[in-house]
């Protein structure tokens, strides 16, 4: 997620920045390891306190900080819940057709699930398919729902 390549930092120097940023270590236990140190822990933690503050880590630091902050800000955006989505949403809600929930037997009408079961796989494939397009995840095919080309479902619809 953050390759080190500085290259005014030293290999060590690297290894103890993509310790700590990557895997998420601590500054003694990521200084102990990107330099192979037997010391003990607060000789180790006093050298990562040094190293942390050395001008050219200090620098990439502050640079990856704001690589995050601007992905979580992007993040929080894209999904994020605002009065406009939910009276949306409710507004959706509120316009369903019944007869896309329910079937007419007789005078009555019943629960119909089917109806409901194919916009809802509908949506979802729409929905997996913008995301396809913007790059972010993935999902592994649809789940055997209508439609789809999986053995499972194939299987189900010949019962």
């Amino acid at each position: 997620m953050w390759p080190v390549m500085a290259k005014n930092l030293t290999l060590k120097q690297q290894k103890f920045l993509e310790l700590r940023l990557e895997k998420g270590l601590k500054g003694a236990e990521a200084y102990r390891q990107a330099y192979g140190s037997k010391m003990p822990p607060p000789l180790c933690a006093k050298q990562a306190y040094r190293l942390l503050h050395n001008p050219k880590i200090k620098a990439y630091l502050d640079r990856a900080e704001e690589v995050a902050e601007s992905r979580i800000k992007t993040a929080i955006a894209r999904y994020a819940v605002s009065r406009e989505r939910n009276v949306a949403e409710l507004a959706r809600m509120a316009y369903a057709n019944i007869a896309d929930y329910t079937v007419a037997v007789g005078p009555e009408r019943e629960i119909n699930l089917q109806a409901a079961t194919r916009i809802i796989w509908r949506q979802y494939r729409r929905l997996q398919s913008r995301i396809t397009r913007k790059g972010g995840v993935r999902t592994q095919g649809t789940f055997g729902g209508p439609g789809s080309s999986s053995p499972t479902s194939r299987r189900q619809s010949k019962s």
